[in-house]
């Protein structure tokens, strides 16, 4: 037996993420009381999707060993790399060919130019052309193209409303 102390994983600090949880908070709390446009209030509550988002992702542990461990390194890269590393590489995984980290740049071009990649790109082509009109008769302005009305944007924000929870849960 050794005298030493036994080492223990860092436990979730709820005072710390208290702090960080205010804002996100006070930002429901706006959004729910003052009479906001409908643009802001989708702005506000995607930033706060995306705040949660960032937030869970502190809760387990690799996850904020992996933060610690990138920020004590002097390697002087850019915050993003670090911080979204862990998601590039299961992106990464799921949609690329294999490679050994030391590869060279054609070898990880060639891996990356596989069929899920060029799927996703065309998905992602196809619901910008869709989603940006549609975007656009959400905020209540006529879409038209060739000089036809395709959505009128009269006020109709029953159903402006539906379409955007019907988008929302299509694609989540």
């Amino acid at each position: 037996m050794s005298d030493q102390p036994e080492k223990k994983p860092p436990s979730f600090d709820w005072a710390r993420a208290g702090a960080t949880f205010a804002p996100i908070a006070v930002l429901v709390v706006i959004v729910g009381i003052a009479p906001l446009p409908a643009w802001a209030v989708v702005v506000a509550l995607t930033w706060l999707a995306l705040s949660l988002v960032a937030w869970l992702g502190t809760l387990d542990a690799p996850s904020r060993a992996h933060i610690a461990r990138s920020l004590n390194e002097a390697r002087f890269t850019q915050l993003y790399t670090f911080t979204a590393g862990r998601q590039l590489k299961l992106l990464w995984w799921r949609f690329c060919d294999n490679v050994p980290n030391n590869a060279s740049l054609l070898p990880t071009v060639r891996a990356s130019c596989t069929p899920p990649v060029f799927d996703a790109g065309l998905k992602s082509a196809m619901s910008g052309a869709i989603f940006l009109p549609v975007l656009w008769w959400i905020l209540g302005y006529d879409v038209e193209l060739g000089g036809d009305i395709l959505l009128s944007g009269e006020d109709s924000s029953g159903v402006r409303v539906i379409f955007l929870l019907f988008l929302f849960f299509m694609f989540l």
